[in-house]
């Protein structure tokens, strides 16, 4: 392996220290790659229960349908009032 900063080939510990850092570019950027992908294919809806009062409502069954397929999920409020349904995939929900 050639060292294009000392031009020439490159002594034993910086050999390793050059092997080290294309192994770590090697197996590091795919990696992200993969993490990041999976980012944009779903998403989630989130919000709070109130009553007309403002009052928080705990146990409250909340439905999310998607629009487009038909596919319906089920969440219940929180102690807080609040809910989380993930996972979803992209689409417009009701």
């Amino acid at each position: 392996m050639w060292d294009p900063i000392a031009g020439r080939k490159p002594s034993g510990s910086r050999r390793r220290l050059l092997h080290g850092w294309a192994l770590f570019l090697i197996f590091a950027f795919p990696a992200a790659g993969l993490i990041y992908g999976q980012d944009a294919s779903t998403g989630a809806v989130a919000g709070t229960v109130t009553d007309p009062s403002g009052a928080v409502v705990v146990g409250a069954q909340v439905r999310t349908t998607n629009e487009g397929t038909g596919e319906m999920r089920r969440v219940v409020s929180r102690q807080d009032g609040s809910y989380l349904v993930p996972l979803l995939p992209p689409g417009k929900y009701r």
